[in-house]
């Protein structure tokens, strides 16, 4: 209902703009109602992909709604000032408020919530994507280089910023998934004729060098003490669970029987790779739930483990040059 009454008001504006023969308002609003139209029919063809639809796609309805704001507001202002004896005065004042409502509209569309999906859900990853990028100096003068982004994960953070890396070091390269070609251009699209495979690992892929292959960048996403942390916790609390001495809760119990606890009673009783169950971080996972007879001060010590393996999983990076087999 909103949306037609909103494409009625226009029309009616429409109308009389040209009745009054206003060119200009005819075509803000004509423009108006071509947006609508395109919008409405966007978000009902809209493909929605295994998460529904993120935010981040349909950011283009923001700047467009503040036109269709800001030009009806106009459209009414300018149509409504031959009602007005003092004609000048009227101008003056349809001047300063149309331009106080760009202002806002301008402010209120700026963003300001990052949303934990899509191209943002990684931005505490900034520091070791810059880092990475220093060091990619080295691939200066090389090419043409293929950029391999098989074997990541969706969304991560890191395979767009060496491509623009790339560009920056006027390096050649190519690329083969269709998706990234329609990003980068035709021009891009995997020609055959580079000797090079450059590609990214994250976690503790980065650590793991093939033979014959060069690591050309590393960035370990916790500092020696954080990772002397980790790995300290990592054995303490797979002990803990080895030896059986933690236990679920009444509601960790529930949890279990209903399938929804995410460990099988053999790891539970750590009997099924124990120290897997604490490194994926379902163990953390498990107690931050209130699923475990744990005391508070355990709890907190779980989920700073926790914080310490994503850090290490999602901010630890490490790019690859492999040569192509003929």
């Amino acid at each position: 209902l909103a949306v037609l009454a909103f494409v009625i008001v226009t029309g009616l504006l429409l109308w009389h703009a040209i009745r009054l023969r206003q060119r200009v308002l005819v075509a803000a609003l004509g423009m108006v109602e071509g947006l609508m139209v395109c919008a409405v029919t966007a978000m009902v063809v809209m493909p929605s992909g295994v998460l529904g639809l993120s935010p981040h796609q349909m950011r283009w309805l923001w700047p467009m709604s503040a036109f269709n704001l800001c030009a009806i507001g106009a459209s009414t202002l300018a149509l409504l000032q031959p009602r007005f004896p003092s004609r000048p005065a009227f101008t003056r004042w349809a001047v300063a408020v149309g331009t106080a409502t760009a202002v806002l509209f301008g402010a209120l569309g700026s963003p300001t919530f990052a949303h934990q999906a899509g191209p943002t859900a990684d931005r505490s990853a900034r520091d070791s994507v810059r880092r990475m990028m220093d060091q990619m100096a080295v691939l200066r003068g090389i090419g043409p280089i293929v950029f391999d982004d098989s074997g990541l994960r969706f969304a991560e953070p890191y395979s767009g910023a060496v491509m623009a890396r790339l560009g920056e070091l006027d390096i050649p390269f190519e690329v083969e998934n269709p998706g990234l070609v329609r990003q980068v251009g035709d021009g891009r699209k995997i020609s055959g004729e580079a000797e090079s495979r450059l590609y990214v690992r994250e976690g503790y892929d980065a650590l793991d060098i093939p033979p014959g292959v060069d690591r050309i960048a590393f960035v370990a996403g916790l500092s020696d003490i954080e990772q002397a942390e980790r790995d300290e916790s990592v054995e303490y609390w797979t002990g803990q669970l080895a030896d059986g001495l933690i236990s679920l809760s009444v509601e960790g119990k529930a949890a279990l029987e209903g399938g929804g606890l995410g460990l099988s009673q053999a790891q539970v009783d750590g009997l099924d790779d124990s120290r897997a169950v604490v490194e994926l971080g379902l163990l953390s996972s498990a107690a931050e739930r209130g699923w475990l007879e744990l005391s508070t001060t355990d709890v907190a010590r779980l989920e700073r483990l926790r914080d310490l393996q994503r850090r290490w999983q999602f901010h630890t990076v490490g790019l690859f040059l492999a040569p192509i087999q003929p």
